[in-house]
């Protein structure tokens, strides 16, 4: 999650290639590294977790319902990695959560109100 949130693609690469568990929650806003590395807008570290969680046993294990359920995942106030991309205003993230299965109309819950994404990817 560290390596995510301060954009370290090298050390990202390691953990990930030595098998880091990509499902985890931090304790504070319950956000897995895929929340992580959306906010700050680390497209790098972000395609690099969506990468290993389409090979790692780790995530066949709790995604035997598809990468789109890891890609939507929710945090404790039930935004997603699209949605802290989109209040960012972090295009690149956007762009590659989309390609990834990234529900565009998911609702925030909690939050009162639904982000609706209006912005162009080219």
């Amino acid at each position: 999650m560290l390596a995510a949130m301060h954009g370290k693609i090298d050390c990202a690469q390691r953990l990930l290639n030595a098998g880091a568990n990509i499902l985890m929650f931090d304790s504070v806003h319950v956000w897995t590294c895929l929340h992580h590395a959306a906010y700050p807008g680390h497209v790098d570290c972000l395609q690099a977790i969506l990468s290993a969680a389409q090979t790692t046993p780790v995530a066949d294990l709790w995604l035997g319902r598809g990468l789109a359920r890891f890609v939507n995942i929710r945090d404790d106030h039930g935004a997603t990695p699209l949605h802290l991309a989109a209040r960012q205003g972090r295009p690149g993230c956007l762009q590659v959560l989309l390609e990834n299965g990234a529900i565009v109309s998911a609702l925030t819950g909690s939050y009162g109100y639904s982000l609706l994404i209006l912005y162009a990817v080219s």
